[in-house]
């Protein structure tokens, strides 16, 4: 199960067009929870302040056909890529709407949230200060996946 996981993201790596070595971060979204659409101003200013340092992509519970109109519908500035009954969520360890997932290269970091540890760890690996006013001062979390 861990090796199909890494294989996937890989695939999903490669297929947005990253090398190896550059930094990703991966959030679960579930379409329906509250927490997510509280989230998407700093989820989208989070994209914005990764822009040549890494990228910001999202699993939605949404079904494949309506990730384009999802897209539209939440005007995210990144990636969304459906994931319907969350199995590739689960499987990558997103148990909540807003855990994060950082991947670079073979170092993977998990978290349950998205919040000021998650800014912290991409700071340490981007440099980047991450002060906007629509960052969360304390951990978001939401609905179960």
């Amino acid at each position: 199960m861990r090796k199909l996981a890494s294989v996937f993201l890989l695939l999903v790596s490669f297929a947005v067009g990253f090398a190896k070595d550059s930094l990703h971060v991966y959030v679960f979204l579930k379409d329906t929870c509250p927490h997510t659409a509280a989230a998407l101003p700093a989820l989208r200013q989070l994209s914005t302040d990764l822009k040549g340092k890494g990228a910001l992509m999202a699993f939605i519970t949404v079904p494949t056909k309506d990730v384009e109109a999802t897209q539209k519908k939440l005007k995210t500035n990144f990636t969304l890529m459906a994931d319907p009954d969350a199995t590739r969520s689960r499987q990558l360890g997103g148990k909540h709407s807003l855990d994060v997932l950082i991947v670079q290269g073979k170092d993977r970091v998990k978290f349950e949230g998205f919040g000021p540890k998650v800014l912290a760890e991409l700071t340490k690996r981007t440099g980047v200060k991450f002060t906007s006013k629509v960052y969360p001062a304390k951990r978001m979390s939401g609905c179960g996946l």
